[in-house]
């Protein structure tokens, strides 16, 4: 959007679980990000607007209070205000490696609701040279962007190249040789500069994993389903949603844990991304079950939950299930399959 025109921050559809009390929440937003700005009509309106000082990223938190005094966690939400006639760039990243053909793709710009991004997968008794690419598009020729890679999570690898300060170019890559099982993620961010070589504001990012098995380890893959995939939102009372994971798929079922010499103890979780909370009955069973509530409104909602499989010695990536109240018939559904993950591992 660009940097002129009125936002509308609006948090109108948070809820309490306590009967009667989403009538009677307390808004508070607070901005984290970005040139200061004022909201209107204050900071405790349920939609809250702002004009934005310039362009750049705007983010804020909002966090809801009942009348019992019990909050909400902050919720997140980042606005990219452009000026008239600028684009923010875009990204792509790509990660290879020099023992596969196949490759892997980064998990893009939104949260994902169902399955999971196709990741490249190694292992350690091959010895794989991991390449990460990226290439910018949506920047006029002749403007100069920074380019840097970092790594968010899992065991520390090093990286051949932190990227380009200053520069014309629109791709970058970096490399490296892993030296330990387990999902790694890495983020590759791209900034726009000024006239005088300083970032304008605008920016994109994108997170790009990469699975490493170990010669006797591996990273479990992994499938979920949830039944009913929609909720109407006619219902006058709660209804529950089986989430289940126990058809999970594993690269060698028989694998044996060399720490123990014992067949392998999976363990699992289930974790929400977003919706309005509710209560996961057990969030380390395979399959489990949640009730959402009946909220007697017309605002269609989605609820999106992560699936994950732990081996003691690693962590699957997460697969993504949602269920939409929406207003429809209600109607049985289940999430498609994937072969092939939260800003998390």
């Amino acid at each position: 959007m660009e940097s002129s025109e009125w936002v509308n921050l609006c948090g109108a559809t948070s809820t309490d679980p306590d009967p009667g009390e989403g009538q009677h929440l307390a808004y508070r937003w607070q901005q984290v990000r970005g040139t200061s700005v004022v909201l209107s009509p204050s900071a405790t309106a349920a939609v809250a607007s702002f004009i934005p000082a310039q362009p750049g990223v705007y983010e804020f938190e909002l966090t809801v209070t009942d009348p019992r005094s019990a909050s909400s966690p902050p919720a997140s939400i980042a606005v990219m205000a452009v000026g008239a006639g600028q684009q923010a760039p875009k990204l792509a990243v790509v990660a290879s490696a020099s023992t596969t053909s196949t490759t892997g793709e980064d998990v893009g710009d939104t949260l994902r609701v169902e399955g999971k991004p196709r990741s490249l997968r190694v292992s350690l008794a091959d010895s794989p040279v991991v390449t990460l690419a990226a290439r910018v598009t949506q920047v006029a020729d002749g403007k100069r962007v920074r380019i840097g890679w970092r790594q968010v999570s899992g065991p520390s690898e090093v990286l051949t190249n932190e990227g380009e300060a200053d520069t014309l170019s629109r791709t970058s890559q970096t490399s490296f040789t892993p030296t330990t099982s387990r999902v790694h993620l890495f983020e590759c961010k791209v900034e726009l500069l000024d006239a005088i070589g300083q970032p304008s504001g605008l920016e994109a990012s994108r997170l790009i994993r990469v699975l490493v098995d170990g010669p006797s380890t591996f990273v479990p893959e992994v499938l979920a389903t949830v039944n009913p995939a929609i909720v109407p939102l006619s219902a006058t009372s709660g209804q529950r949603v089986a989430l289940d994971g126990a058809g999970f798929l594993v690269n060698r079922p028989d694998q044996i844990d060399p720490r123990t010499g014992q067949p392998v103890q999976f363990r699992y979780q289930w974790v929400q991304l977003a919706g309005p909370q509710v209560v996961i009955d057990n969030p380390f069973a395979a399959a489990t079950t949640v009730e959402v509530p009946a909220f007697g409104d017309d605002n269609p909602r989605l609820y999106v939950f992560a699936f994950y499989v732990d081996t003691g010695a690693d962590r699957s990536e997460s697969y993504c299930v949602s269920v939409s109240q929406q207003a429809v018939t209600p109607t049985t559904g289940l999430t498609g399959l994937s072969s092939y993950q939260s800003s998390s591992g």
